[in-house]
């Protein structure tokens, strides 16, 4: 495993714990300073426009920190589609409405060599009182688009 895969299997190890115990998990940044920091940051969005202004702010605090890799972990909805007019129209309606979701357990993350992560661990929930348990993980690596990656600084240029 290279370093963003360990910093990936250590945020998902602890975010199943917390799901596991509590029920739930926030959003939670694993972030590694230029100097080897390890930053723990969890947040609670109360709103898309809150996320936004927080993702603003991040970008400036990675830099400043001289972030070398980062992953982000945190509940999620998803819903597999055939196409990308499908994604839309379901994305629109809202993802947490929708009756085809599978709850999961979303892993983002990049590192400054640019290589990246993104896969997502199925939560399945019983509803009888016992703790959540999982199911293996999807690298969708090919999904490397996200409102959560490209935070890192660009090396050499001016930001």
């Amino acid at each position: 495993m290279n370093p963003l895969e360990e910093l990936a299997a250590t945020a998902a190890a602890i975010a199943k714990q917390n799901i596991a115990v509590e029920g739930e998990t926030f959003p939670t940044w694993y972030i590694v300073c230029g100097d080897g920091q390890l930053i723990v940051q969890r947040t609670a969005w109360r709103d898309y426009a809150d996320k936004m202004r927080w993702l603003s702010v991040l970008r400036f605090g990675m830099e400043a920190m001289n972030a070398q890799r980062y992953v982000l972990v945190s509940e999620s909805w998803m819903v597999s589609v055939a196409t990308e007019d499908e994604a839309r129209y379901r994305a629109g309606r809202g993802l947490s409405k929708d009756p085809d979701r599978t709850e999961v357990l979303s892993i983002i993350g990049e590192d400054t060599n640019n290589q990246f992560i993104n896969a997502f661990i199925p939560i399945i929930r019983h509803g009888d009182g016992e703790p959540a348990t999982f199911g293996e993980m999807d690298r969708g690596d090919s999904l490397n688009e996200s409102r959560f990656l490209g935070l890192l600084p660009r090396r050499g240029t001016a930001q």
